[in-house]
């Protein structure tokens, strides 16, 4: 099935989903800075998708090695730049993981 395909597919989905929180985006068109709000949903694809599903695994404890071969990265150090997780939820990981951390 064609990327384009799939996308559209995505973003009924996301829509259904609700996905109506509105998101900022900034561009600069003709040296100009140009503010634009568009709903979540118009912006899911599958890339979205493939970089949610790899920081939801590496948070749930998964393997990074594991990880990888599921994403195709080839390295951890790229993987973990993919990765979109932000310092909270990287302590909480580790706190569930490691019982050293607690009281």
């Amino acid at each position: 099935m064609a990327d384009q395909k799939i996308n559209k597919y995505i973003k009924t989905v996301a829509e259904k989903a609700e996905l109506n929180e509105m998101i900022k985006i900034e561009k600069v068109v003709g040296g100009k800075k140009k503010v634009e709000y568009t709903p979540k949903w118009k912006l899911v694809h599958t890339h979205t998708a493939r970089r949610t599903g790899a920081t939801l695994m590496y948070l749930s404890g998964m393997d990074i090695f594991d990880i990888m071969k599921i994403t195709g990265h080839s390295t951890p150090l790229t993987l973990k730049k993919y990765i979109k997780a932000d310092e909270l939820d990287v302590v909480e990981k580790i706190n569930k993981k490691y019982t050293y951390f607690r009281e």
